[in-house]
C-alpha cells in the first residue's frame, strides 16, 4: 500500500469519496456539472490530456459546460484564473511531508481530490494580485504546482493505468494558497524548474 504524507504536515479530514469507482457515467457528467457550478472551468480530456488543440483558453475565460462534450471522456479543470485555482500536486507524498515538516509548512484545509494514483492535489485560491501563476515542478521536494495555463484530472475521472477513479477527499471552499507556495513563484525553490509535466 502507498505510504501517506506524515501526520502533522497533512490535513486531517474525514474521506467522503465523492466521485468514487461505484459512479456511472451519467453521475459523473453530473459531478462534473457541479464542479463547473462551483466555479471551476472544466474542459473534457482523453485520460489525462485536453482533447481540444487551444484549450488553456479556458484558464483565462470559463469554458461553458456542456454534457454532450464530456460523453465517453474524463474531465479536467483548467487551472488559473477562470477556474480561480492554483493546485498543489504532491506527486511524491513521502517526500513532500518530509521536506513540508523541515521547513515548517502547513497546507490549510481546503478542497482536496485523491487521484488516481493515490496522490493529491489540493486546490488553493488563484491570487488576485496581478502576478502570473503558472506551472514550476518542484521534483526534489515532492510536488508541482499547475496555475495558468496548467490543468488537472477532475474528481469522478479515471486514471488511464490504474482503473481508479479520482474523488474529493475534502469538498469544502478554496483556502487562500499559503505563502510559502507563493514564495516558490518568487524564488524558484530548490529543485524548481519553469517545465511541469501536465501528464499527471
Amino acid at each position: 500500500p502507498k505510504t501517506r504524507t506524515p501526520p502533522g504536515f497533512r490535513p486531517a479530514y474525514s474521506v467522503g469519496g465523492i466521485g468514487g469507482m461505484h459512479m456511472n457515467e451519467k453521475e459523473r457528467i453530473d459531478l462534473w456539472r457541479q464542479l463547473a457550478e462551483k466555479g471551476f472551468s472544466m474542459i473534457p480530456g482523453n485520460g489525462k490530456a485536453p482533447i481540444e488543440k487551444n484549450w488553456t483558453k479556458w484558464c483565462h475565460v470559463r469554458r461553458p459546460f456542456n454534457r454532450s462534450d464530456f460523453l465517453g471522456h474524463n474531465a479536467l479543470v483548467a487551472c488559473g484564473p477562470a477556474s480561480g485555482a492554483l493546485v498543489l500536486d504532491a506527486d511524491d507524498l513521502v517526500l513532500f511531508g518530509r521536506v513540508g515538516t523541515k521547513n515548517g509548512w502547513s497546507l490549510p484545509p481546503t478542497f482536496t481530490v485523491e487521484t488516481g494514483s493515490g496522490t493529491d492535489h489540493y486546490y488553493y485560491q488563484y491570487p488576485n494580485d496581478g502576478q502570473v501563476y503558472g506551472n514550476r515542478a518542484f521534483k526534489k521536494l515532492g510536488f508541482d504546482l499547475r496555475g495558468d495555463g496548467g490543468c488537472v484530472v477532475a474528481a469522478g475521472s479515471i486514471h488511464p493505468d490504474t482503473g481508479r477513479a479520482y474523488f474529493i477527499t475534502k469538498d469544502v471552499p478554496l483556502a487562500p494558497a499559503p505563502a510559502w507556495i507563493l514564495e516558490q513563484y518568487r524564488t524558484g525553490g530548490p529543485g524548481g524548474s519553469g517545465q511541469v509535466d501536465l501528464d499527471t
